[in-house]
């Protein structure tokens, strides 16, 4: 181990972490801290690589490249073989996924995921890559520190003094992370995210480099080795038992973080004298689980997903989970013997194994990027299904097929007329006119609209702009930045201008809007509690005055995207989905609002979206939703024959009554 004897209990440790994480990912309530595991591999790769590191520089034989071309044979093979095959199967099932994934490639997937302990995240199948994300910007941040502290202690200071200096430095980085990551999590606005964040990890990894420093007597008292080893043991044991959700890592993770140097520094001395727990770790088994350690980290998470989502729920049964515990262990052993264990006995150097990084790194990116942008690189889609789950920026590329919206994201609306051209007319053919305005939801929902106004002899122009909320006036202040472009604020802001300019000449504007993603007490797109969304209330009371004002309930945001995956079209097997926890705070927000104005309308259509859900969001086995939250144009017309069945209609008496004669059936105050 370059430089230092290969310790059995080390590897046993790791065996631990990785059990406890995996007992904790199969089910939580199995081990209700098992997720501390991870912060035992952070403290164990801190102590490792700060011990090769020194022990090369005190020989005088360390160099960056022979460092980094260990690191890259070591980590990232795998890493891209588990990555790719993930990158694969979300291609077929659930292409959400992927524009986060290309931050992976990054090592900076950890700074673009959410909560670890919401529901949502147990069918992310790039989830775990945030750990290795932070072990990756630990490898580029440290060895540059210690070599410079390592030059000036040199200078600077005596022989003694050099390692107590670099010791001190670890204490100073180690407080600070710490102190850093429990401000944070008692911050109700970084809660959610802080679980990820790379500074209080760092706190963990420089605990790790401070023992890697330390010096080791050669003969230690047996009582005080088993005394001190027995407390790193129950204070790792305690944390697994009970750490469960307290706000993380923050103060709390110091309790595994000293569980794991205690059994490190007294698990055995220099001499090789093994405390009682140290033995127990090296017991072969475990220090065989410890070997492939690596493989089953990479391996049991999108293992795990796949079968949740294809599953539609996250408590599997015992059968499925013994059966993947199965496959997980022969695919870890298969990459440990076939990729892991090759790798690092090889000779590669640091330019052939950064040349092959880099390879395999703008590979996998140019397939990310073929598979979430074949509109905008002119490419067909590749698997030529008709709802095929390829994506642009994370929706489906065909998405709007089917859609009644011919004026979505015009670029020359002109505020001063009168009316927009014919080429924006849905509905009937009448003098009878309604303005309907809103964002893709509104595009979304225009086949349905279209449909009841035919039937109800009522002629509609439709103008939509993404993003763009009409309660708001303006662009959502919780919009996607993918969305928020300067072009789509120009056309929102001619569509509010359009709207101001000539409410008053329509008999009704109906507003069609993603609700439920952009208003609400709870942010659907970060998954974040109470945040805030300022209703232009007093712009609206104006408009009502002179046109009544209909307010279209939002489509249920769902748990997955509901693209028919061509992969499990060939088995026989299609994908349903279910609405999101949460999923309706925005309707709720929006209904409440509208009681406040006079003359304005709630449209309820939610009975006919139950009726979808029942079957599962599919209409004749084809989805009856474009991704997560948007409808198909299939779905659509499916929900107007669901509403016109159930007795709703929009404007039941027609304009023609005026606009006190409108009957609301199917619509409430």
């Amino acid at each position: 181990m370059n430089g230092f004897q290969r310790r059995a209990d080390i590897d046993g440790l790791r065996a631990l972490a990785i059990l406890s994480v995996m007992a904790f990912h199969f089910n939580a309530a199995w081990l209700p801290g098992g997720f501390a595991g991870v912060d035992v591999f952070f403290v164990i790769s801190a102590y490792l690589i700060t011990r090769i590191i020194t022990s090369a520089i005190n020989d005088g034989t360390f160099t960056f490249t022979g460092f980094y071309a260990r690191r890259v044979k070591r980590i990232f093979p795998a890493a891209f073989l588990v990555f790719l095959v993930s990158v694969l199967a979300a291609s077929q099932l659930n292409s959400m996924l992927l524009p986060a994934a290309k931050f992976v490639l990054l090592s900076l997937f950890n700074h673009f995921t959410s909560d670890y302990f919401t529901q949502d995240t147990q069918q992310n199948f790039f989830l775990h890559y945030w750990s290795l994300s932070i072990e990756e910007q630990f490898y580029f941040i440290w060895p540059a520190l210690l070599v410079a502290g390592s030059w000036v202690a040199g200078r600077w200071l005596a022989p003694a003094q050099r390692t107590r200096a670099l010791m001190v430095g670890c204490m100073v980085i180690g407080v600070l992370c710490f102190a850093l990551g429990e401000y944070w999590v008692r911050d109700a606005g970084q809660q959610a995210g802080v679980y990820f964040f790379s500074i209080p990890r760092f706190g963990e990894m420089a605990l790790g480099a401070f023992i890697a420093l330390a010096p080791t007597s050669k003969v230690q008292a047996r009582s005080r080795l088993e005394v001190l080893s027995l407390l790193g043991g129950l204070l790792l044991g305690c944390s697994f038992l009970w750490l469960a959700e307290q706000p993380y890592p923050g103060l709390h993770a110091l309790a595994p973080c000293l569980g794991t140097l205690l059994l490190i520094r007294y698990g055995r001395t220099t001499d090789g004298e093994l405390s009682t727990i140290a033995r127990v770790l090296a017991w072969r088994p475990l220090v065989g689980i410890g070997l492939i350690s690596y493989s089953l980290y990479l391996w049991h998470w999108p293992v795990l997903a796949i079968a949740r989502f294809v599953e539609g729920d996250n408590d599997l049964s015992m059968g499925m989970m013994a059966c993947l515990l199965v496959l997980i262990v022969a695919l870890s052993v298969l990459t440990y013997l076939g990729v892991e264990r090759p790798l690092i006995r090889s000779r590669l150097g640091f330019k052939a194994a950064f040349t092959g990084f880099a390879g395999l790194s703008m590979g996998s990116f140019a397939l990310i990027v073929a598979m979430t942008g074949l509109e905008a690189l002119n490419l067909p889609p590749i698997m030529g299904e008709r709802y095929t789950n390829l994506t642009v920026n994370g929706q489906n590329i065909h998405m709007t097929e089917g859609w009644v919206a011919p004026c979505w994201e015009v670029n020359d609306l002109d505020p001063s007329k009168a009316a927009v051209d014919e080429r924006c007319h849905i509905g009937a053919h009448s003098s009878e006119q309604v303005l309907m305005v809103g964002d893709s939801h509104g595009a979304a929902l225009g086949g349905f609209i279209d449909t009841l106004a035919k039937a109800e002899g009522f002629s509609v122009t439709a103008y939509e702009v993404g993003g763009c909320q009409v309660a708001e006036w303006g662009m959502a202040k919780r919009v996607p930045a993918i969305v928020l472009t300067d072009e789509r604020r120009a056309k929102c802001a001619a569509m509010l201008d359009f709207i101001e300019q000539n409410h008053a000449r329509y008999k009704a504007i109906f507003v069609v809007n993603a609700f439920n993603l952009f208003a609400g007490a709870y942010d659907v797109l970060k998954k974040v509690d109470g945040v805030p969304v300022d209703l232009n209330e007093e712009r609206l009371h104006r408009f009502a005055a002179k046109t009544p004002l209909y307010f279209f309930h939002d489509a249920p945001v769902l748990d997955r995207s509901m693209q028919h995956s061509p992969l499990l079209s060939r088995l026989g097997l299609r994908l349903g989905a279910a609405p999101v926890e949460h999923g309706a705070q925005g309707n709720l927000q929006v209904k409440a609002m509208v009681a406040r104005i006079a003359n304005a309308h709630w449209v309820d259509l939610a009975a006919a979206y139950q009726v979808l859900q029942d079957s599962s969001f599919l209409h004749d086995g084809l989805p009856a939703y474009a991704d997560t939250n948007h409808l198909s144009g299939r779905g659509a017309l499916a929900l107007a024959g669901v509403f016109q069945a159930q007795g709703g209609c929009l404007l039941c008496t027609s304009v023609k009554a005026g606009k006190d004669g409108m009957a609301l059936s199917g619509a409430a105050r």
